[in-house]
């Protein structure tokens, strides 16, 4: 039979969740923790069903055979949902996610500190939504793990700031670059540079945007010397050489292949939007309407390839363009600082954008209307980088020392 309840907390039964074993664990309900631990338990996470539903997830102490009452923790796993994925097998219907193109907006689930003194430009969702890369001004590339929000490796080589960061379709590379001119590629497996491209010269040619093609063999970097680059990943060489700007290229999101890699785009700081035809190199079309004087600071393609979001920085508005034609589909206006980043969701039916503002928006692309304005940036400079999971469950916005991530 079921074990008495308590006039505070309720034994609940185990649901077993790697090396537990059996038992049950008393719940203190108003303070979400386990205070009492039946003879049995392991040291391995659990998730635990409550006579009224509710469920819960911690380590569990150990407890002897003698029925010392040992120390235990655990928290609901409504919380803890995102951070460990294996919540999402759970059997209780009430905890499992269910698919949605808009997410849950102002639910901050995780914060990417680095030292105060080191401001965050860019971050990248590893393919298989894991692992999240963010790039500083402290010269070095961080890893996080997202299930714990540990920082497991930091990529050291870059003699300047970083200033933009892309993983590979494959996961096995990442690409970093900088003010120090170069670009870098890594080996994920062991964390070592597994070259370095240079070629990006004269007077600020720092190197502001990277991006691989869809198919990981090419990688695109932009850069101050007013061009785009386009490498082969496999030997490191010079594939071709993109001129026609005449502004510095800038931003995070400051070139972009297109779904299907026949297409480069890249925003200048000659406020326009160059389409180049990836093959030959040569200018598919020239994008013109943006005004801010610093330039176009990003684009984005949305994943049908057929609009592309550019980011217009000091004219703080985005604009939304149909590739086919050229022509302008929406003009975003809402920012009241210059806009930084711009991403799609995967499923295209958000786009969001970062701001000196200190906000991100959410716009829908098919109307050009905001959906939702998230708040709870402080960073001195406002949204630095933008950028949703491959799942599109999560969207994860840099600030100051901060990545926040929203769902």
């Amino acid at each position: 039979g079921d074990p008495p309840r308590q006039e505070r907390g309720a034994w609940s039964g185990l649901v077993l969740r790697g090396a537990v074993g059996g038992g049950v664990i008393q719940l203190d309900v108003d303070k979400d923790s386990a205070i009492r631990a039946q003879p049995g338990y392991s040291g391995s996470p659990a998730v635990i069903s409550g006579d009224a539903g509710d469920a819960v997830l911690g380590m569990l102490a150990v407890a002897g055979r003698d029925e010392v009452t040992r120390d235990a923790y655990a928290i609901p796993v409504s919380r803890l949902a995102d951070a460990w994925p294996e919540c999402l097998g759970s059997p209780f219907p009430k905890f499992r996610r269910e698919a949605s193109s808009v997410p849950q907006v102002l639910a901050v689930t995780l914060k990417l500190k680095r030292s105060m003194s080191s401001g965050i430009n860019a971050v990248a969702f590893s393919p298989d939504g894991r692992m999240l890369a963010s790039a500083g001004n402290d010269k070095a590339v961080r890893l996080w793990y997202l299930a714990t929000g540990e920082n497991v490796g930091t990529l050291t080589g870059h003699a300047d700031v970083v200033r933009a960061v892309a993983f590979s379709p494959d996961g096995q590379l990442l690409a970093s670059a900088g003010d120090d001119k170069a670009v870098r590629l890594w080996y994920l497996g062991t964390g070592q540079i597994l070259r370095a491209l240079t070629g990006h010269t004269g007077l600020g040619s720092r190197v502001s945007a990277v991006a691989f093609s869809p198919d990981g063999r090419m990688l695109a970097s932009g850069g101050g010397d007013k061009t785009v680059r386009l490498w082969d990943v496999a030997t490191g060489q010079t594939v071709r050489v993109l001129t026609g700007h005449s502004g510095r290229i800038l931003g995070v999101e400051g070139l972009a292949f297109s779904p299907d890699g026949r297409m480069l785009a890249s925003g200048g700081g000659d406020k326009t939007v160059r389409l180049w035809h990836v093959a030959t190199g040569q200018t598919v079309r020239v994008l013109t309407g943006h005004s801010g004087t610093a330039g176009v600071w990003a684009v984005a393609f949305g994943p049908d390839g057929r609009l592309l979001a550019s980011a217009g920085g000091r004219d703080k508005t985005v604009r939304l363009w149909d590739v086919a034609t050229g022509q302008t589909v929406h003009t975003l206006t809402g920012h009241t600082g210059a806009v930084r980043a711009v991403a799609f969701s995967p499923d295209g039916r958000l786009l969001a954008s970062g701001s000196h503002d200190k906000t991100v928006r959410l716009w829908s692309p098919a109307t050009g209307q905001t959906v939702h304005i998230l708040t709870g940036h402080s960073g001195l400079s406002g949204v630095e980088a933008v950028a949703f999971s491959p799942d599109g469950s999560q969207l994860a916005s840099a600030s100051g020392s901060t990545v926040q991530l929203w769902r």
